[in-house]
């Protein structure tokens, strides 16, 4: 991968902070550890010739560009970041992600959005399921039209977790 030099993004933070009855919950999480993050992508080509998919390996990339950047190129893309987004739990990162444009180097033109994923999976723990990753996809990538849905993204996790932790003591 080749990454395009530019201004520093500032990430957007959400910290979600539990609370139960008016007050803070005491809950600590650590970071996760790398064996305990899924990772994978979106991709949303300009061309309509290529098709949008998930991504979960370089060929995925290759293979969804195909119609844009040939059937056999299999050399480096550049990368440029647009927007970066985190969703944390008590100052603890469980998911992250950030739009990039994918430029093809031999020409210099941008030819897809790419958003790459990262989820802590002690708190998303059907994140390896290729399903449950599309929908996420799904959801995630409509921050293209709604400048609203990370925020509510983040409070949908909040009010799961909350909901969560009234059904395992109940």
């Amino acid at each position: 991968m080749k990454y395009v030099q530019g201004a520093p993004i500032e990430p957007m933070k959400y910290n979600i902070v539990l609370m139960k009855n008016g007050q803070k919950m005491d809950f600590s999480l650590a970071p996760a550890p790398i064996e305990q993050i899924t990772r994978f992508g979106f991709v949303l080509p300009h061309d309509m010739r290529a098709q949008a998919k998930l991504v979960v390996s370089d060929e995925d990339l290759y293979s969804a560009l195909a119609a844009v950047i040939g059937k056999t190129y299999r050399g480096e893309l550049g990368y440029h970041t647009r927007k970066q987004t985190i969703i944390a739990l008590h100052e603890t990162a469980i998911l992250g992600y950030q739009r990039q444009a994918i430029i093809d180097p031999r020409i210099g033109n941008e030819v897809a959005l790419f958003w790459e994923i990262y989820l802590d999976q002690r708190i998303f723990p059907t994140s390896e399921v290729t399903e449950w990753q599309e929908t996420m996809a799904q959801i995630i990538i409509s921050e293209l039209s709604d400048p609203q849905a990370d925020a509510q993204l983040a409070e949908d996790i909040k009010n799961k977790l909350l909901q969560d932790t009234d059904s395992a003591k109940g």
